[in-house]
């Protein structure tokens, strides 16, 4: 019985490791394969050897395209996806590939640089985003920038962006987001700032704005704290001594000066009052 077990754990270390189909152990020079052929079927009645189930690779996935070599008498068949090319995507193979295929019919949308099934959901993206969630290119944003994504290792993996944006965009610019190659030129804004119309720099709202199209206070889809909306995108300062916390969604009308209000002192007494009873009470318990 000894002899037996230590047979078939020996049979077990010299066998090849094959991957069964649709079980794919994803490898860093085959990324975005789904489906690996059997041991059966990638050998095609031949007695060549296979060392890797990623070399037989027959679907991809969706963005990603086969590159196939048929397998021969001396030779095992070789299969191996890799991302599509710039501005191409591709829906996912649904059956067997037993030749190679190509990235057609599919036109990415920036700002994906490559896509999958459809135009805009991205594998990959453009300097200045990165990938947020799967199929999601987000800008940059915080003065920060990045190159376009490295491709040819497969798709990048979700991230965030101070992980993916750290290049530092030019200060003078006020960009909340740029390109690693561009540091100067913005790709967007951040709050306060906003970017004219032909202009590759942000310029500063006027004081009271959160988000602006211009430099004057009539010109505000959103106020800052302490503003109200006296009219439609117009941000006015609320009366001396009082304030107001900005409403998360801008109003569909203007609104009185009234919704700023003076800040309640009751909360200040009642704590001046607790404090001053503690104080007595310890200076009671020293004596």
């Amino acid at each position: 019985m000894k002899t037996f077990i230590f047979i078939l754990a020996i049979s077990a270390i010299a066998t090849p490791i094959l991957t069964a189909a649709g079980d794919c152990t994803a490898a860093a020079t085959n990324s975005g394969c789904t489906s690996c052929a059997a041991a059966a079927d990638a050998v095609s009645g031949t007695s060549a050897a296979i060392t890797s189930p990623n070399a037989i690779c027959n679907r991809c996935a969706a963005g990603y395209a086969l590159t196939y070599t048929a397998g021969t008498a001396n030779a095992a068949p070789m299969g191996a996806c890799g991302l599509c090319g710039a501005g191409q995507g591709k829906v996912a193979d649904t059956a067997d590939q037993t030749a190679s295929t190509t990235c057609t019919g599919v036109t990415c949308t920036s700002p994906c640089q490559t896509c999958g099934a459809t135009g805009s959901a991205c594998t990959s993206c453009i300097a200045g985003y990165y990938l947020s969630a799967a199929g999601v290119c987000t800008m940059c944003s915080g003065g920060k920038g990045k190159a376009a994504d490295v491709t040819n290792n497969g798709a990048p993996a979700v991230t965030t962006n101070d992980v993916a944006c750290t290049a530092t965009c030019t200060a003078a610019s006020n960009c909340g987001g740029c390109t690693a190659a561009a540091l100067g030129t913005c790709l967007g804004c951040g709050p306060g700032f906003y970017m004219a119309s032909g202009a590759t720099t942000c310029t500063a709202c006027a004081t009271g704005c959160k988000t602006c199209t211009g430099t004057t206070l009539a010109t505000c889809p959103s106020c800052m704290d302490n503003f109200y909306y006296s009219a439609a995108t117009t941000c006015m300062a609320c009366p001396t001594g009082t304030t107001r916390t900005a409403p998360a969604t801008a109003p569909t009308s203007p609104e009185a000066s009234t919704v700023c209000t003076t800040p309640s002192s009751t909360g200040k007494s009642a704590s001046l009052l607790q404090a001053m009873c503690g104080a007595t009470l310890a200076a009671y318990a020293l004596f």
